[in-house]
């Protein structure tokens, strides 16, 4: 998928998304939100948790970032393009890649 279809299908899945983000923020289990968002959203990569963003890879432009935010009831994501990720050795993504 291309950056612009993995913006128009967060838009499309946003009520998942955010209810995915209150599941973090809360320290609920995301499990769950993150395998239906990766049936409806395949390229999705992972969450980076400090940052509230999920994680897809684009066919056009890399590694790309949905940032979410919530403030006084107002819901906003945000799209990044070209991210880089940084390895960290204890970190856990929410998805992972299955071994081939």
């Amino acid at each position: 998928m291309t950056s612009n279809q993995i913006w128009s299908q967060a838009n499309e899945y946003r009520e998942l998304i955010r209810s995915i983000n209150h599941a973090l923020c809360e320290g609920g289990d995301i499990n769950g939100g993150m395998n239906e968002l990766k049936q409806r959203i395949p390229c999705l990569f992972g969450i980076d948790a400090d940052r509230r963003a999920l994680v897809f890879r684009s066919t056009d432009d890399g590694m790309v970032a949905v940032s979410v935010g919530e403030q006084d009831g107002t819901f906003a994501l945000a799209l990044a393009t070209n991210i880089m990720l940084e390895p960290q050795e204890d970190a856990v993504m929410g998805m992972q890649e299955p071994e081939m």
